[in-house]
């Protein structure tokens, strides 16, 4: 799958400009909600997974799919899905 890709090479190519990026959430996304952070309406970036480090999310699979309002957390990784351009703006956010 796209995800177990990502987990070992960190961008998998969709085509047309288009990539899945495995993204360490930056310092100032730490405790901020998806919905606080407007990384979609901002980048045109679309997170499709956090990865939590094991054992930090109280659950035996630390992987999920977020809403708006969950809140990133240190050690968090994003898997997030844009054109690069996008993703390039996003982690300078």
């Amino acid at each position: 799958s796209t995800v177990a890709v990502v987990e070992k090479v960190r961008e998998v190519e969709l085509g047309g400009g288009y990539v899945v990026r495995d993204v360490p959430a930056p310092h100032r996304f730490i405790g901020h909600s998806l919905a606080e952070l407007e990384i979609r309406a901002r980048t045109g970036v679309q997170v499709l997974l956090i990865r939590s480090p094991q054992g930090s999310t109280g659950s035996r699979d630390p992987m999920r799919v977020p809403s708006a309002t969950d809140r990133i957390q240190a050690g968090d990784i994003l898997v997030v899905a844009g054109s690069r351009e996008g993703l390039d703006h996003m982690e300078r956010m």
